[in-house]
């Protein structure tokens, strides 16, 4: 269904992109987690740092999920990244993919824990 597109970045998994809404009974939107592709290579990796609040006592600690994929892999914000290795899902906040002068640069994806 999917495929192994090329990335720059090392992957260290394979994702299943899911994608659709319905709606339940009460009106509210529900995932219905039909996978757009499968197999596809990426990297996802979890960054923690600790940010002080002047109105707080104790200091945060922040954790920021980043992924990549190669450069056509077809991905929507709002699109459920499923880690096929670990079993995690994640949404996907935003994404960005640079200019590219030589190579095509993988796209960026900025991930949020959904289970």
């Amino acid at each position: 269904m999917g495929g192994i597109l090329l990335m720059l970045a090392r992957a260290n998994t394979t994702i299943s992109i899911l994608r659709g809404q319905t709606v339940d009974t009460f009106g509210d939107e529900e995932p219905t987690n039909t996978p757009v592709a499968t197999g596809v290579l990426a990297s996802i990796i979890a960054r923690t740092t600790i940010a002080t609040i002047a109105s707080q006592e104790e200091p945060m600690i922040m954790t920021y999920i980043t992924g990549r994929v190669g450069f056509n892999t077809d991905i929507k914000v709002n699109d459920r990244i499923l880690d096929e290795r670990s079993g995690v899902t994640y949404t996907v906040d935003s994404f960005s993919a640079g200019d590219y002068v030589v190579a095509k640069p993988d796209t960026r994806l900025n991930l949020k824990l959904i289970t």
